[in-house]
């Protein structure tokens, strides 16, 4: 038997010498055959002294990995997905960072939870002056692609190039195509299961031949915004009011199922073009999504903000995650797994010192659930959605729900509101995975210890978020210093106005680290002499004189 079966090209004959025809000692080849195994045993990370490999992370939006035919579910919805997972290693129980896309996606991209990376509404910004793993990767020479790299949320990550809506397959030819071929990192989503869900005319009636002519099921085929409570005074498009009737569900999940199936046939477009452009074998490649989707599961349809009712429950935020790593090879991991430890792994099989990025990422490598090292590298995971994701209002920002999740157990912190007090939700996963029966009234003892945690999380998140928008803010009031000094009033408005932004982002927070007494106070110190200084500017620019002149000057 040659050893190709256990793992090697290189037939036995080889380490014992028949092959040549000349005799090897049996020490000779049993020292042979334990440099192969050490060999063997050496984690797949990027050569330092070859070109390094690219990042390709490709998401899509609203996907739940228990409606894939690559975790068990009955139809046959990601055959392309399947074929390429088992060639990489599928963590099966993954879990987003919140119930809706912008603050899931800068977790991953950034290795924070939301609250430190702040962007959890069209109203946040992320700084470019603050840390960020991309730009780490940028200094090595990476060019970075993003599907949104301007504007709210995204515009400050590290995103040199946007690349829209800009099909899987078409970025992967164009990037074969570029005569530089320099190492990239891109993240690239798509959109098809998101609502409504209209599948493409080579899906649609694979699994719903008929839809029935119901309300509910004619609002998924047709809208966006679903609320389950409708403002009368709403700008957006919308179903209006919907009541649901049995029977939906079974439509709705078959309408659904045939969008996935065409997010599955983009994905194999984009793992043909990467094998036909020789691309595979030298990129990392992620396949996930930025959260789940209900699908009546717990009364109504869709996510944070698509239905103004956000929740935590597990069909709106375990997420796929497949990663395939050159020269690693496939396996499954069922320990738990979080979108903020998607950068720390990057890392890792990159080679890049993950210490480089400061504050420290929050995440943390799963590359030991792939080389053996660990069966588990995480208790818990943290997750956290604002009621009405996208279109939250800004006076609505900080009732945010959270949640804490093990691999058997769920504690819901669930903020006042219309009327009702503050409360909690826990469950148990295993007895009850489809989270029903509430038992926090009557289990309280059994969640003591999640209560801790969340106490410890709170405190983490704080010193981290203000280290990280601290260190941006030094930046921008240095840049408003130097504009000063050089006497551009306009350029030292803008330094403040940004230094502002960051306040203003953090503000929403439902804990602004600059109102804690102790980690706030270097902040309110920075922004109290930013604002004094650049009030002293305008007061001399009124009086016709240098930026820069002594308190007190002026005509006499």
């Amino acid at each position: 038997m040659g050893v190709s079966a256990c793992g090697w090209s290189i037939p036995c004959s080889h380490w014992i010498g028949h092959s040549s025809g000349r005799y090897t000692s049996p020490v000779a080849w049993r020292l042979q055959l334990l440099l192969a195994l050490l060999l063997q045993a050496v984690p797949a990370v990027a050569p330092a002294a070859e070109r390094p490999w690219n990042v390709l992370i490709l998401t899509v939006d609203c996907l739940r990995p228990d409606h894939l035919s690559l975790h068990g579910y009955g139809r046959e919805t990601s055959p392309h997905l399947d074929a390429f997972a088992r060639e990489a290693w599928v963590f099966e129980q993954a879990v987003a960072t919140s119930a809706w896309t912008s603050p899931g996606i800068v977790s991953m991209l950034t290795g924070y939870y939301p609250p430190v990376h702040g962007q959890n509404a069209r109203h946040s910004h992320y700084d470019e002056l603050m840390a960020s793993p991309l730009r780490l990767l940028k200094e090595r020479g990476y060019a970075t692609f993003g599907r949104s790299a301007t504007g709210a949320n995204y515009g400050g990550l590290g995103l040199d190039e946007e690349v829209g809506d800009m099909g899987f397959d078409a970025f992967v030819r164009a990037r074969a195509a570029d005569p530089e071929r320099r190492p990239f990192f891109a993240w690239l989503h798509s959109k098809e299961p998101h609502l409504p869900y209209a599948p493409s005319e080579a899906n649609a009636g694979r699994w719903l031949k008929a839809p029935p002519a119901t309300p509910g099921v004619d609002a998924v085929r047709r809208h966006y915004l679903i609320l389950r409570d409708p403002p009368a005074d709403l700008s957006y498009e919308h179903a209006g009011a919907v009541a649901f009737v049995p029977g939906d569900a079974e439509a709705i999940r078959a309408l659904y199922d045939e969008t996935v199936r065409d997010a599955d046939d983009h994905l194999g477009r984009a793992f043909a073009a990467l094998r036909e452009t020789a691309l595979l074998d030298e990129t990392i490649v992620v396949v996930s999504a930025d959260h789940g989707e209900e699908l009546l599961e717990h009364g109504w349809v869709g996510h944070a903000s698509t239905g103004y009712d956000g929740k935590l429950t597990d069909e709106l935020v375990r997420i796929p995650l497949v990663v395939r790593v050159p020269g690693l090879g496939g396996g499954r991991s069922d320990a738990l797994a979080s979108g903020i430890d998607l950068m720390p792994s990057l890392f890792e099989w990159l080679g890049v010192p993950s210490t480089r990025q400061q504050p420290a990422m929050q995440g943390v490598s799963l590359v030991p659930l792939t080389d053996g090292r660990a069966g588990e590298v995480r208790h818990h995971a943290f997750l956290q959605t604002t009621r009405k994701g996208w279109t939250t209002p800004r006076g609505q920002m900080q009732r945010r729900v959270t949640a804490l999740r093990t691999g058997d157990r769920k504690l819901i912190w669930i903020p006042a509101e219309g009327g009702r007090p503050a409360r909690r939700e826990a469950y148990d996963l295993v007895a009850d995975p489809g989270e029903q029966v509430d038992l926090y009234a009557s289990e309280p003892e059994r969640f003591a210890d999640l209560e801790e945690a969340r106490r410890r999380w709170d405190g983490d998140n704080l010193r981290t978020a203000s280290a990280l928008v601290l260190g941006a803010g030094r930046g921008r009031a240095s840049e408003q210093a130097e504009a000063i000094a050089g006497g551009d009033l306009l350029a030292a408005l803008h330094a403040y106005r940004r230094l502002l932004l960051l306040e203003k982002t953090w503000g929403l927070e439902e804990q602004p680290f600059f109102l804690d007494e102790e980690l706030g106070a270097p902040w309110r110190a920075l922004r109290r002499e930013a604002g004094a200084s650049f009030a002293h500017a305008v007061d001399c620019e009124a009086q016709g004189l240098p930026l820069t002149c002594s308190r007190g000057a002026g005509p006499q």
